[in-house]
């Protein structure tokens, strides 16, 4: 079994760290609910929302990544700034 086609385990294990490296699970700092991302399209002062607790966060690092929570009132700040 030399240097063949790889066997269905090594390719399982290679699409799932591909998965992997795209994803990031990320803890809610408010209700310690996963939430996940897809870390190659985040950016710094992103939004990001958690479904459990319905909390807002913002992106305040990539890399490493760090969450600051968003107010109620900032949020809609941002998102009537957004739309003009």
């Amino acid at each position: 079994m030399g240097g063949g086609t790889p066997s269905i385990n090594a390719r399982q294990r290679a699409v799932s760290h591909k998965y992997v490296a795209e994803t990031k699970m990320v803890v809610c700092p408010e209700c310690k609910s996963e939430i996940d991302v897809e870390e190659e399209g985040l950016e710094e002062g992103e939004l990001l929302s958690c479904l459990e607790c319905d909390c807002d966060f913002e992106v305040a690092s990539v890399e490493p990544l760090k969450l600051t929570k968003v107010s109620a009132e900032e949020k809609q700040t941002r998102m009537t700034n957004n739309a003009r």
